[in-house]
């Protein structure tokens, strides 16, 4: 009896002991951030996204968070899934779902969880998720103190007495960080670091993200307890970086799905899928007026000129990749997908190895790629290639050999490993520093050199195109990327990776009088933050196919070596160094006639 007149230290509440001051909502917020560890697993809980739903209502009014079908997709896979993306159209909620659910997950254990928010510039932060994490903030500062600060300046929030410590002292905080401000190397470097039990990688417009912004999960994933990662945007393409992380579990990729599909399980995770022609609001456009409406979708039709199938109306409506891509580029997601150029091939006989190397060394980052590829008859009667997927070549700024030296000891292991000779080999002999010379000084000569900086030659485009090449193209370069279009459209090209298909997909196309060019790199690298080096390396492969195997794209056989052999092509031949720096077909700063187009 003198036992009951005693305080109470805890209570019980599914099943488990909790402080007896431990307010409800934060119960229900362990209970859906722990809910498969063990201390939650020994009790009987409910399924944690109805645990998250609960600490939501009690949090919030339903002014401040609404909650809708799709709210309730986005809070289910937050509670059960580490990988998520989600496609949607424009005023679907995402960013306003994941901020807020960023902070509650992060006022559950405040000292042992970073969330970094990532978005293209701090602008867009200022509009998106972080957006959505001050206003949650805000709200919750009115029912009370939480023990957390909002620092704008640092564009985080901090536990309060962390708040005067320098930033490199600070690991649990939720920040934005904006990746397209700055070097590559500078985002990497303000993505990676922080290691906490638990640790959250968000990003917003994932569209148009660096690779880096999500190459640095491995780095940030690292001794965490729990890793969860978020990816969400707008889809302008199936081989942006977002549709990249999206891409179907399914051995078919792209073609099991549709835009008929809410979610599909991805090669990583699990991928959601937000229609705006699903959208909650066109059953209650009074209750859900902050998401996509049928005004806007009638709006947006008008904009297209009644044209459904329009590109920027799949983006914006749809949130599905279109088949088509939104600018005049090299190549189409449609067309990469009919022309089978990801698929493995079937041989009729035995087939022969090359390759083709694109240095990029560059202090930018940019890849050096050693793409193999095998020519051979294909099933289809026609001879063809096959890319396997690309070497990357890491450049060791800490090594005492020089840099084309390391690149000269890796290709030959390479070229042992898949079999293939010097004299099967083609590099990109445009920048200075000329690494064929390297290779062969090491290795053995036989080299083929490529210069993207010459005229076209006077070759035809196909076996029934008999346009010649530079009546049609400004450039070698041009050529190149056009010759791996020409035999694509054939049915003569597989295993193209993703990478290159991407640049492929991207590569905007300028008019120079009645003559076609591929845009400059640095246009290209301006977008992308990437030099196209992957769909260099193909279509150099391509080219030299073309120009010194005899292969004609649209024929089934070889052809007429001994004519080709005159064909000027930029293969071994003389070129100016400053034309060749300006033109380059590697990752320099400059190409293609940035100042002649």
């Amino acid at each position: 009896m003198a036992d009951l007149l005693l305080p109470k230290s805890h209570r019980q509440k599914y099943g488990l002991d909790w402080p007896v001051k431990m307010p409800d909502f934060q119960i229900e917020l362990y209970c859906a951030k722990h809910y498969y560890e063990n201390a939650v697993q020994s009790g009987n809980p409910s399924d944690p996204e109805v645990h998250m739903a609960r600490a939501i209502a009690d949090l919030f009014t339903p002014d401040q968070f609404r909650m809708n079908r799709w709210s309730e997709e986005m809070i289910y896979c937050w509670c059960h899934q580490n990988f998520i993306t989600v496609l949607g159209a424009g005023a679907t909620g995402k960013s306003n779902t994941f901020g807020f659910l960023a902070l509650l997950d992060f006022i559950t254990d405040p000292k042992e969880t970073v969330t970094i928010l990532v978005s293209t510039t701090r602008q867009m932060l200022e509009v998106r998720s972080y957006e959505a994490v001050m206003r949650a903030f805000n709200f919750l500062q009115a029912r009370g103190d939480f023990g957390i600060v909002l620092n704008r300046q640092r564009m985080a929030v901090l536990n309060k007495e962390d708040d005067g410590l320098a930033s490199t002292e600070v690991k649990a905080a939720i920040r934005g960080v904006a990746v397209k401000q700055g070097s590559v190397e500078d985002s990497r470097n303000n993505l990676i670091g922080a290691h906490l039990p638990y640790v959250r990688l968000i990003l917003d417009e994932m569209q148009s993200c660096r690779p880096s912004a999500v190459d640095a999960r491995f780095n940030l994933s690292l001794g965490a307890r729990n890793f969860k990662f978020v990816g969400m945007g707008n889809p302008d393409s199936q081989f942006d970086l977002l549709c990249q992380y999206s891409k179907p579990a399914d051995p078919a990729g792209w073609s099991s799905v549709s835009v008929e599909d809410s979610s599909c399980e991805s090669e990583y995770g699990v991928t959601l899928h937000l229609d705006g022609h699903d959208s909650p609001a066109l059953e209650d456009p009074e209750e859900f007026h902050f998401l996509i409406k049928e005004a806007d979708i009638d709006e947006a039709l008008r904009q297209a000129k009644g044209n459904p199938d329009s590109p920027s109306y799949w983006q914006m409506i749809r949130g599905w990749p279109a088949p088509q891509g939104l600018k005049n580029t090299v190549l189409t997601e449609s067309s990469v997908r009919k022309f089978r150029m990801q698929e493995r091939p079937l041989w009729r006989g035995a087939y022969t190895t090359y390759a083709a190397l694109d240095p990029s060394f560059t202090a930018g980052g940019d890849n050096c790629v050693l793409q193999v590829f095998r020519v051979g008859v294909l099933d289809n009667g026609m001879t063809g290639f096959f890319f396997e997927p690309p070497e990357y070549i890491p450049i060791e700024a800490s090594s005492e050999k020089p840099v084309q030296y390391q690149i000269a000891e890796r290709v030959e292991q390479l070229g042992y490993k898949y079999g293939f000779l010097p004299n099967r080999l083609v590099v990109d002999e445009t920048g200075t520093q000329r690494v064929s010379d390297v290779i062969e000084m090491q290795w053995m000569p036989g080299i083929t050199r490529f210069s993207g900086a010459t005229k076209p030659t006077e070759l035809t485009v196909s076996a029934k195109d008999t346009t010649k090449a530079n009546k049609r193209y400004k450039n070698h370069i041009t050529e190149a990327w056009f010759s791996l279009v020409e035999f694509a459209s054939y049915d003569q090209v597989r295993g193209v990776c993703d990478e290159a298909c991407r640049q492929f997909t991207s590569r905007e196309l300028v008019r120079s009088s009645s003559l076609v060019a591929v845009e400059s790199k640095q246009s290209f690298k301006n977008r992308m933050h990437a030099s196209p080096a992957e769909a260099d390396a193909v279509s150099m492969a391509v080219q030299f196919a073309k120009e010194k195997l005899g292969l004609v794209p649209g024929a089934s056989v070889h052809g007429n070596l001994a004519s080709n052999a005159s064909a000027f092509g930029g293969f071994n031949t003389p070129f100016s160094v400053e034309k060749a720096q300006e033109l380059d077909l590697d990752s320099r700063e400059n190409s293609y006639l940035v100042s002649d187009m």
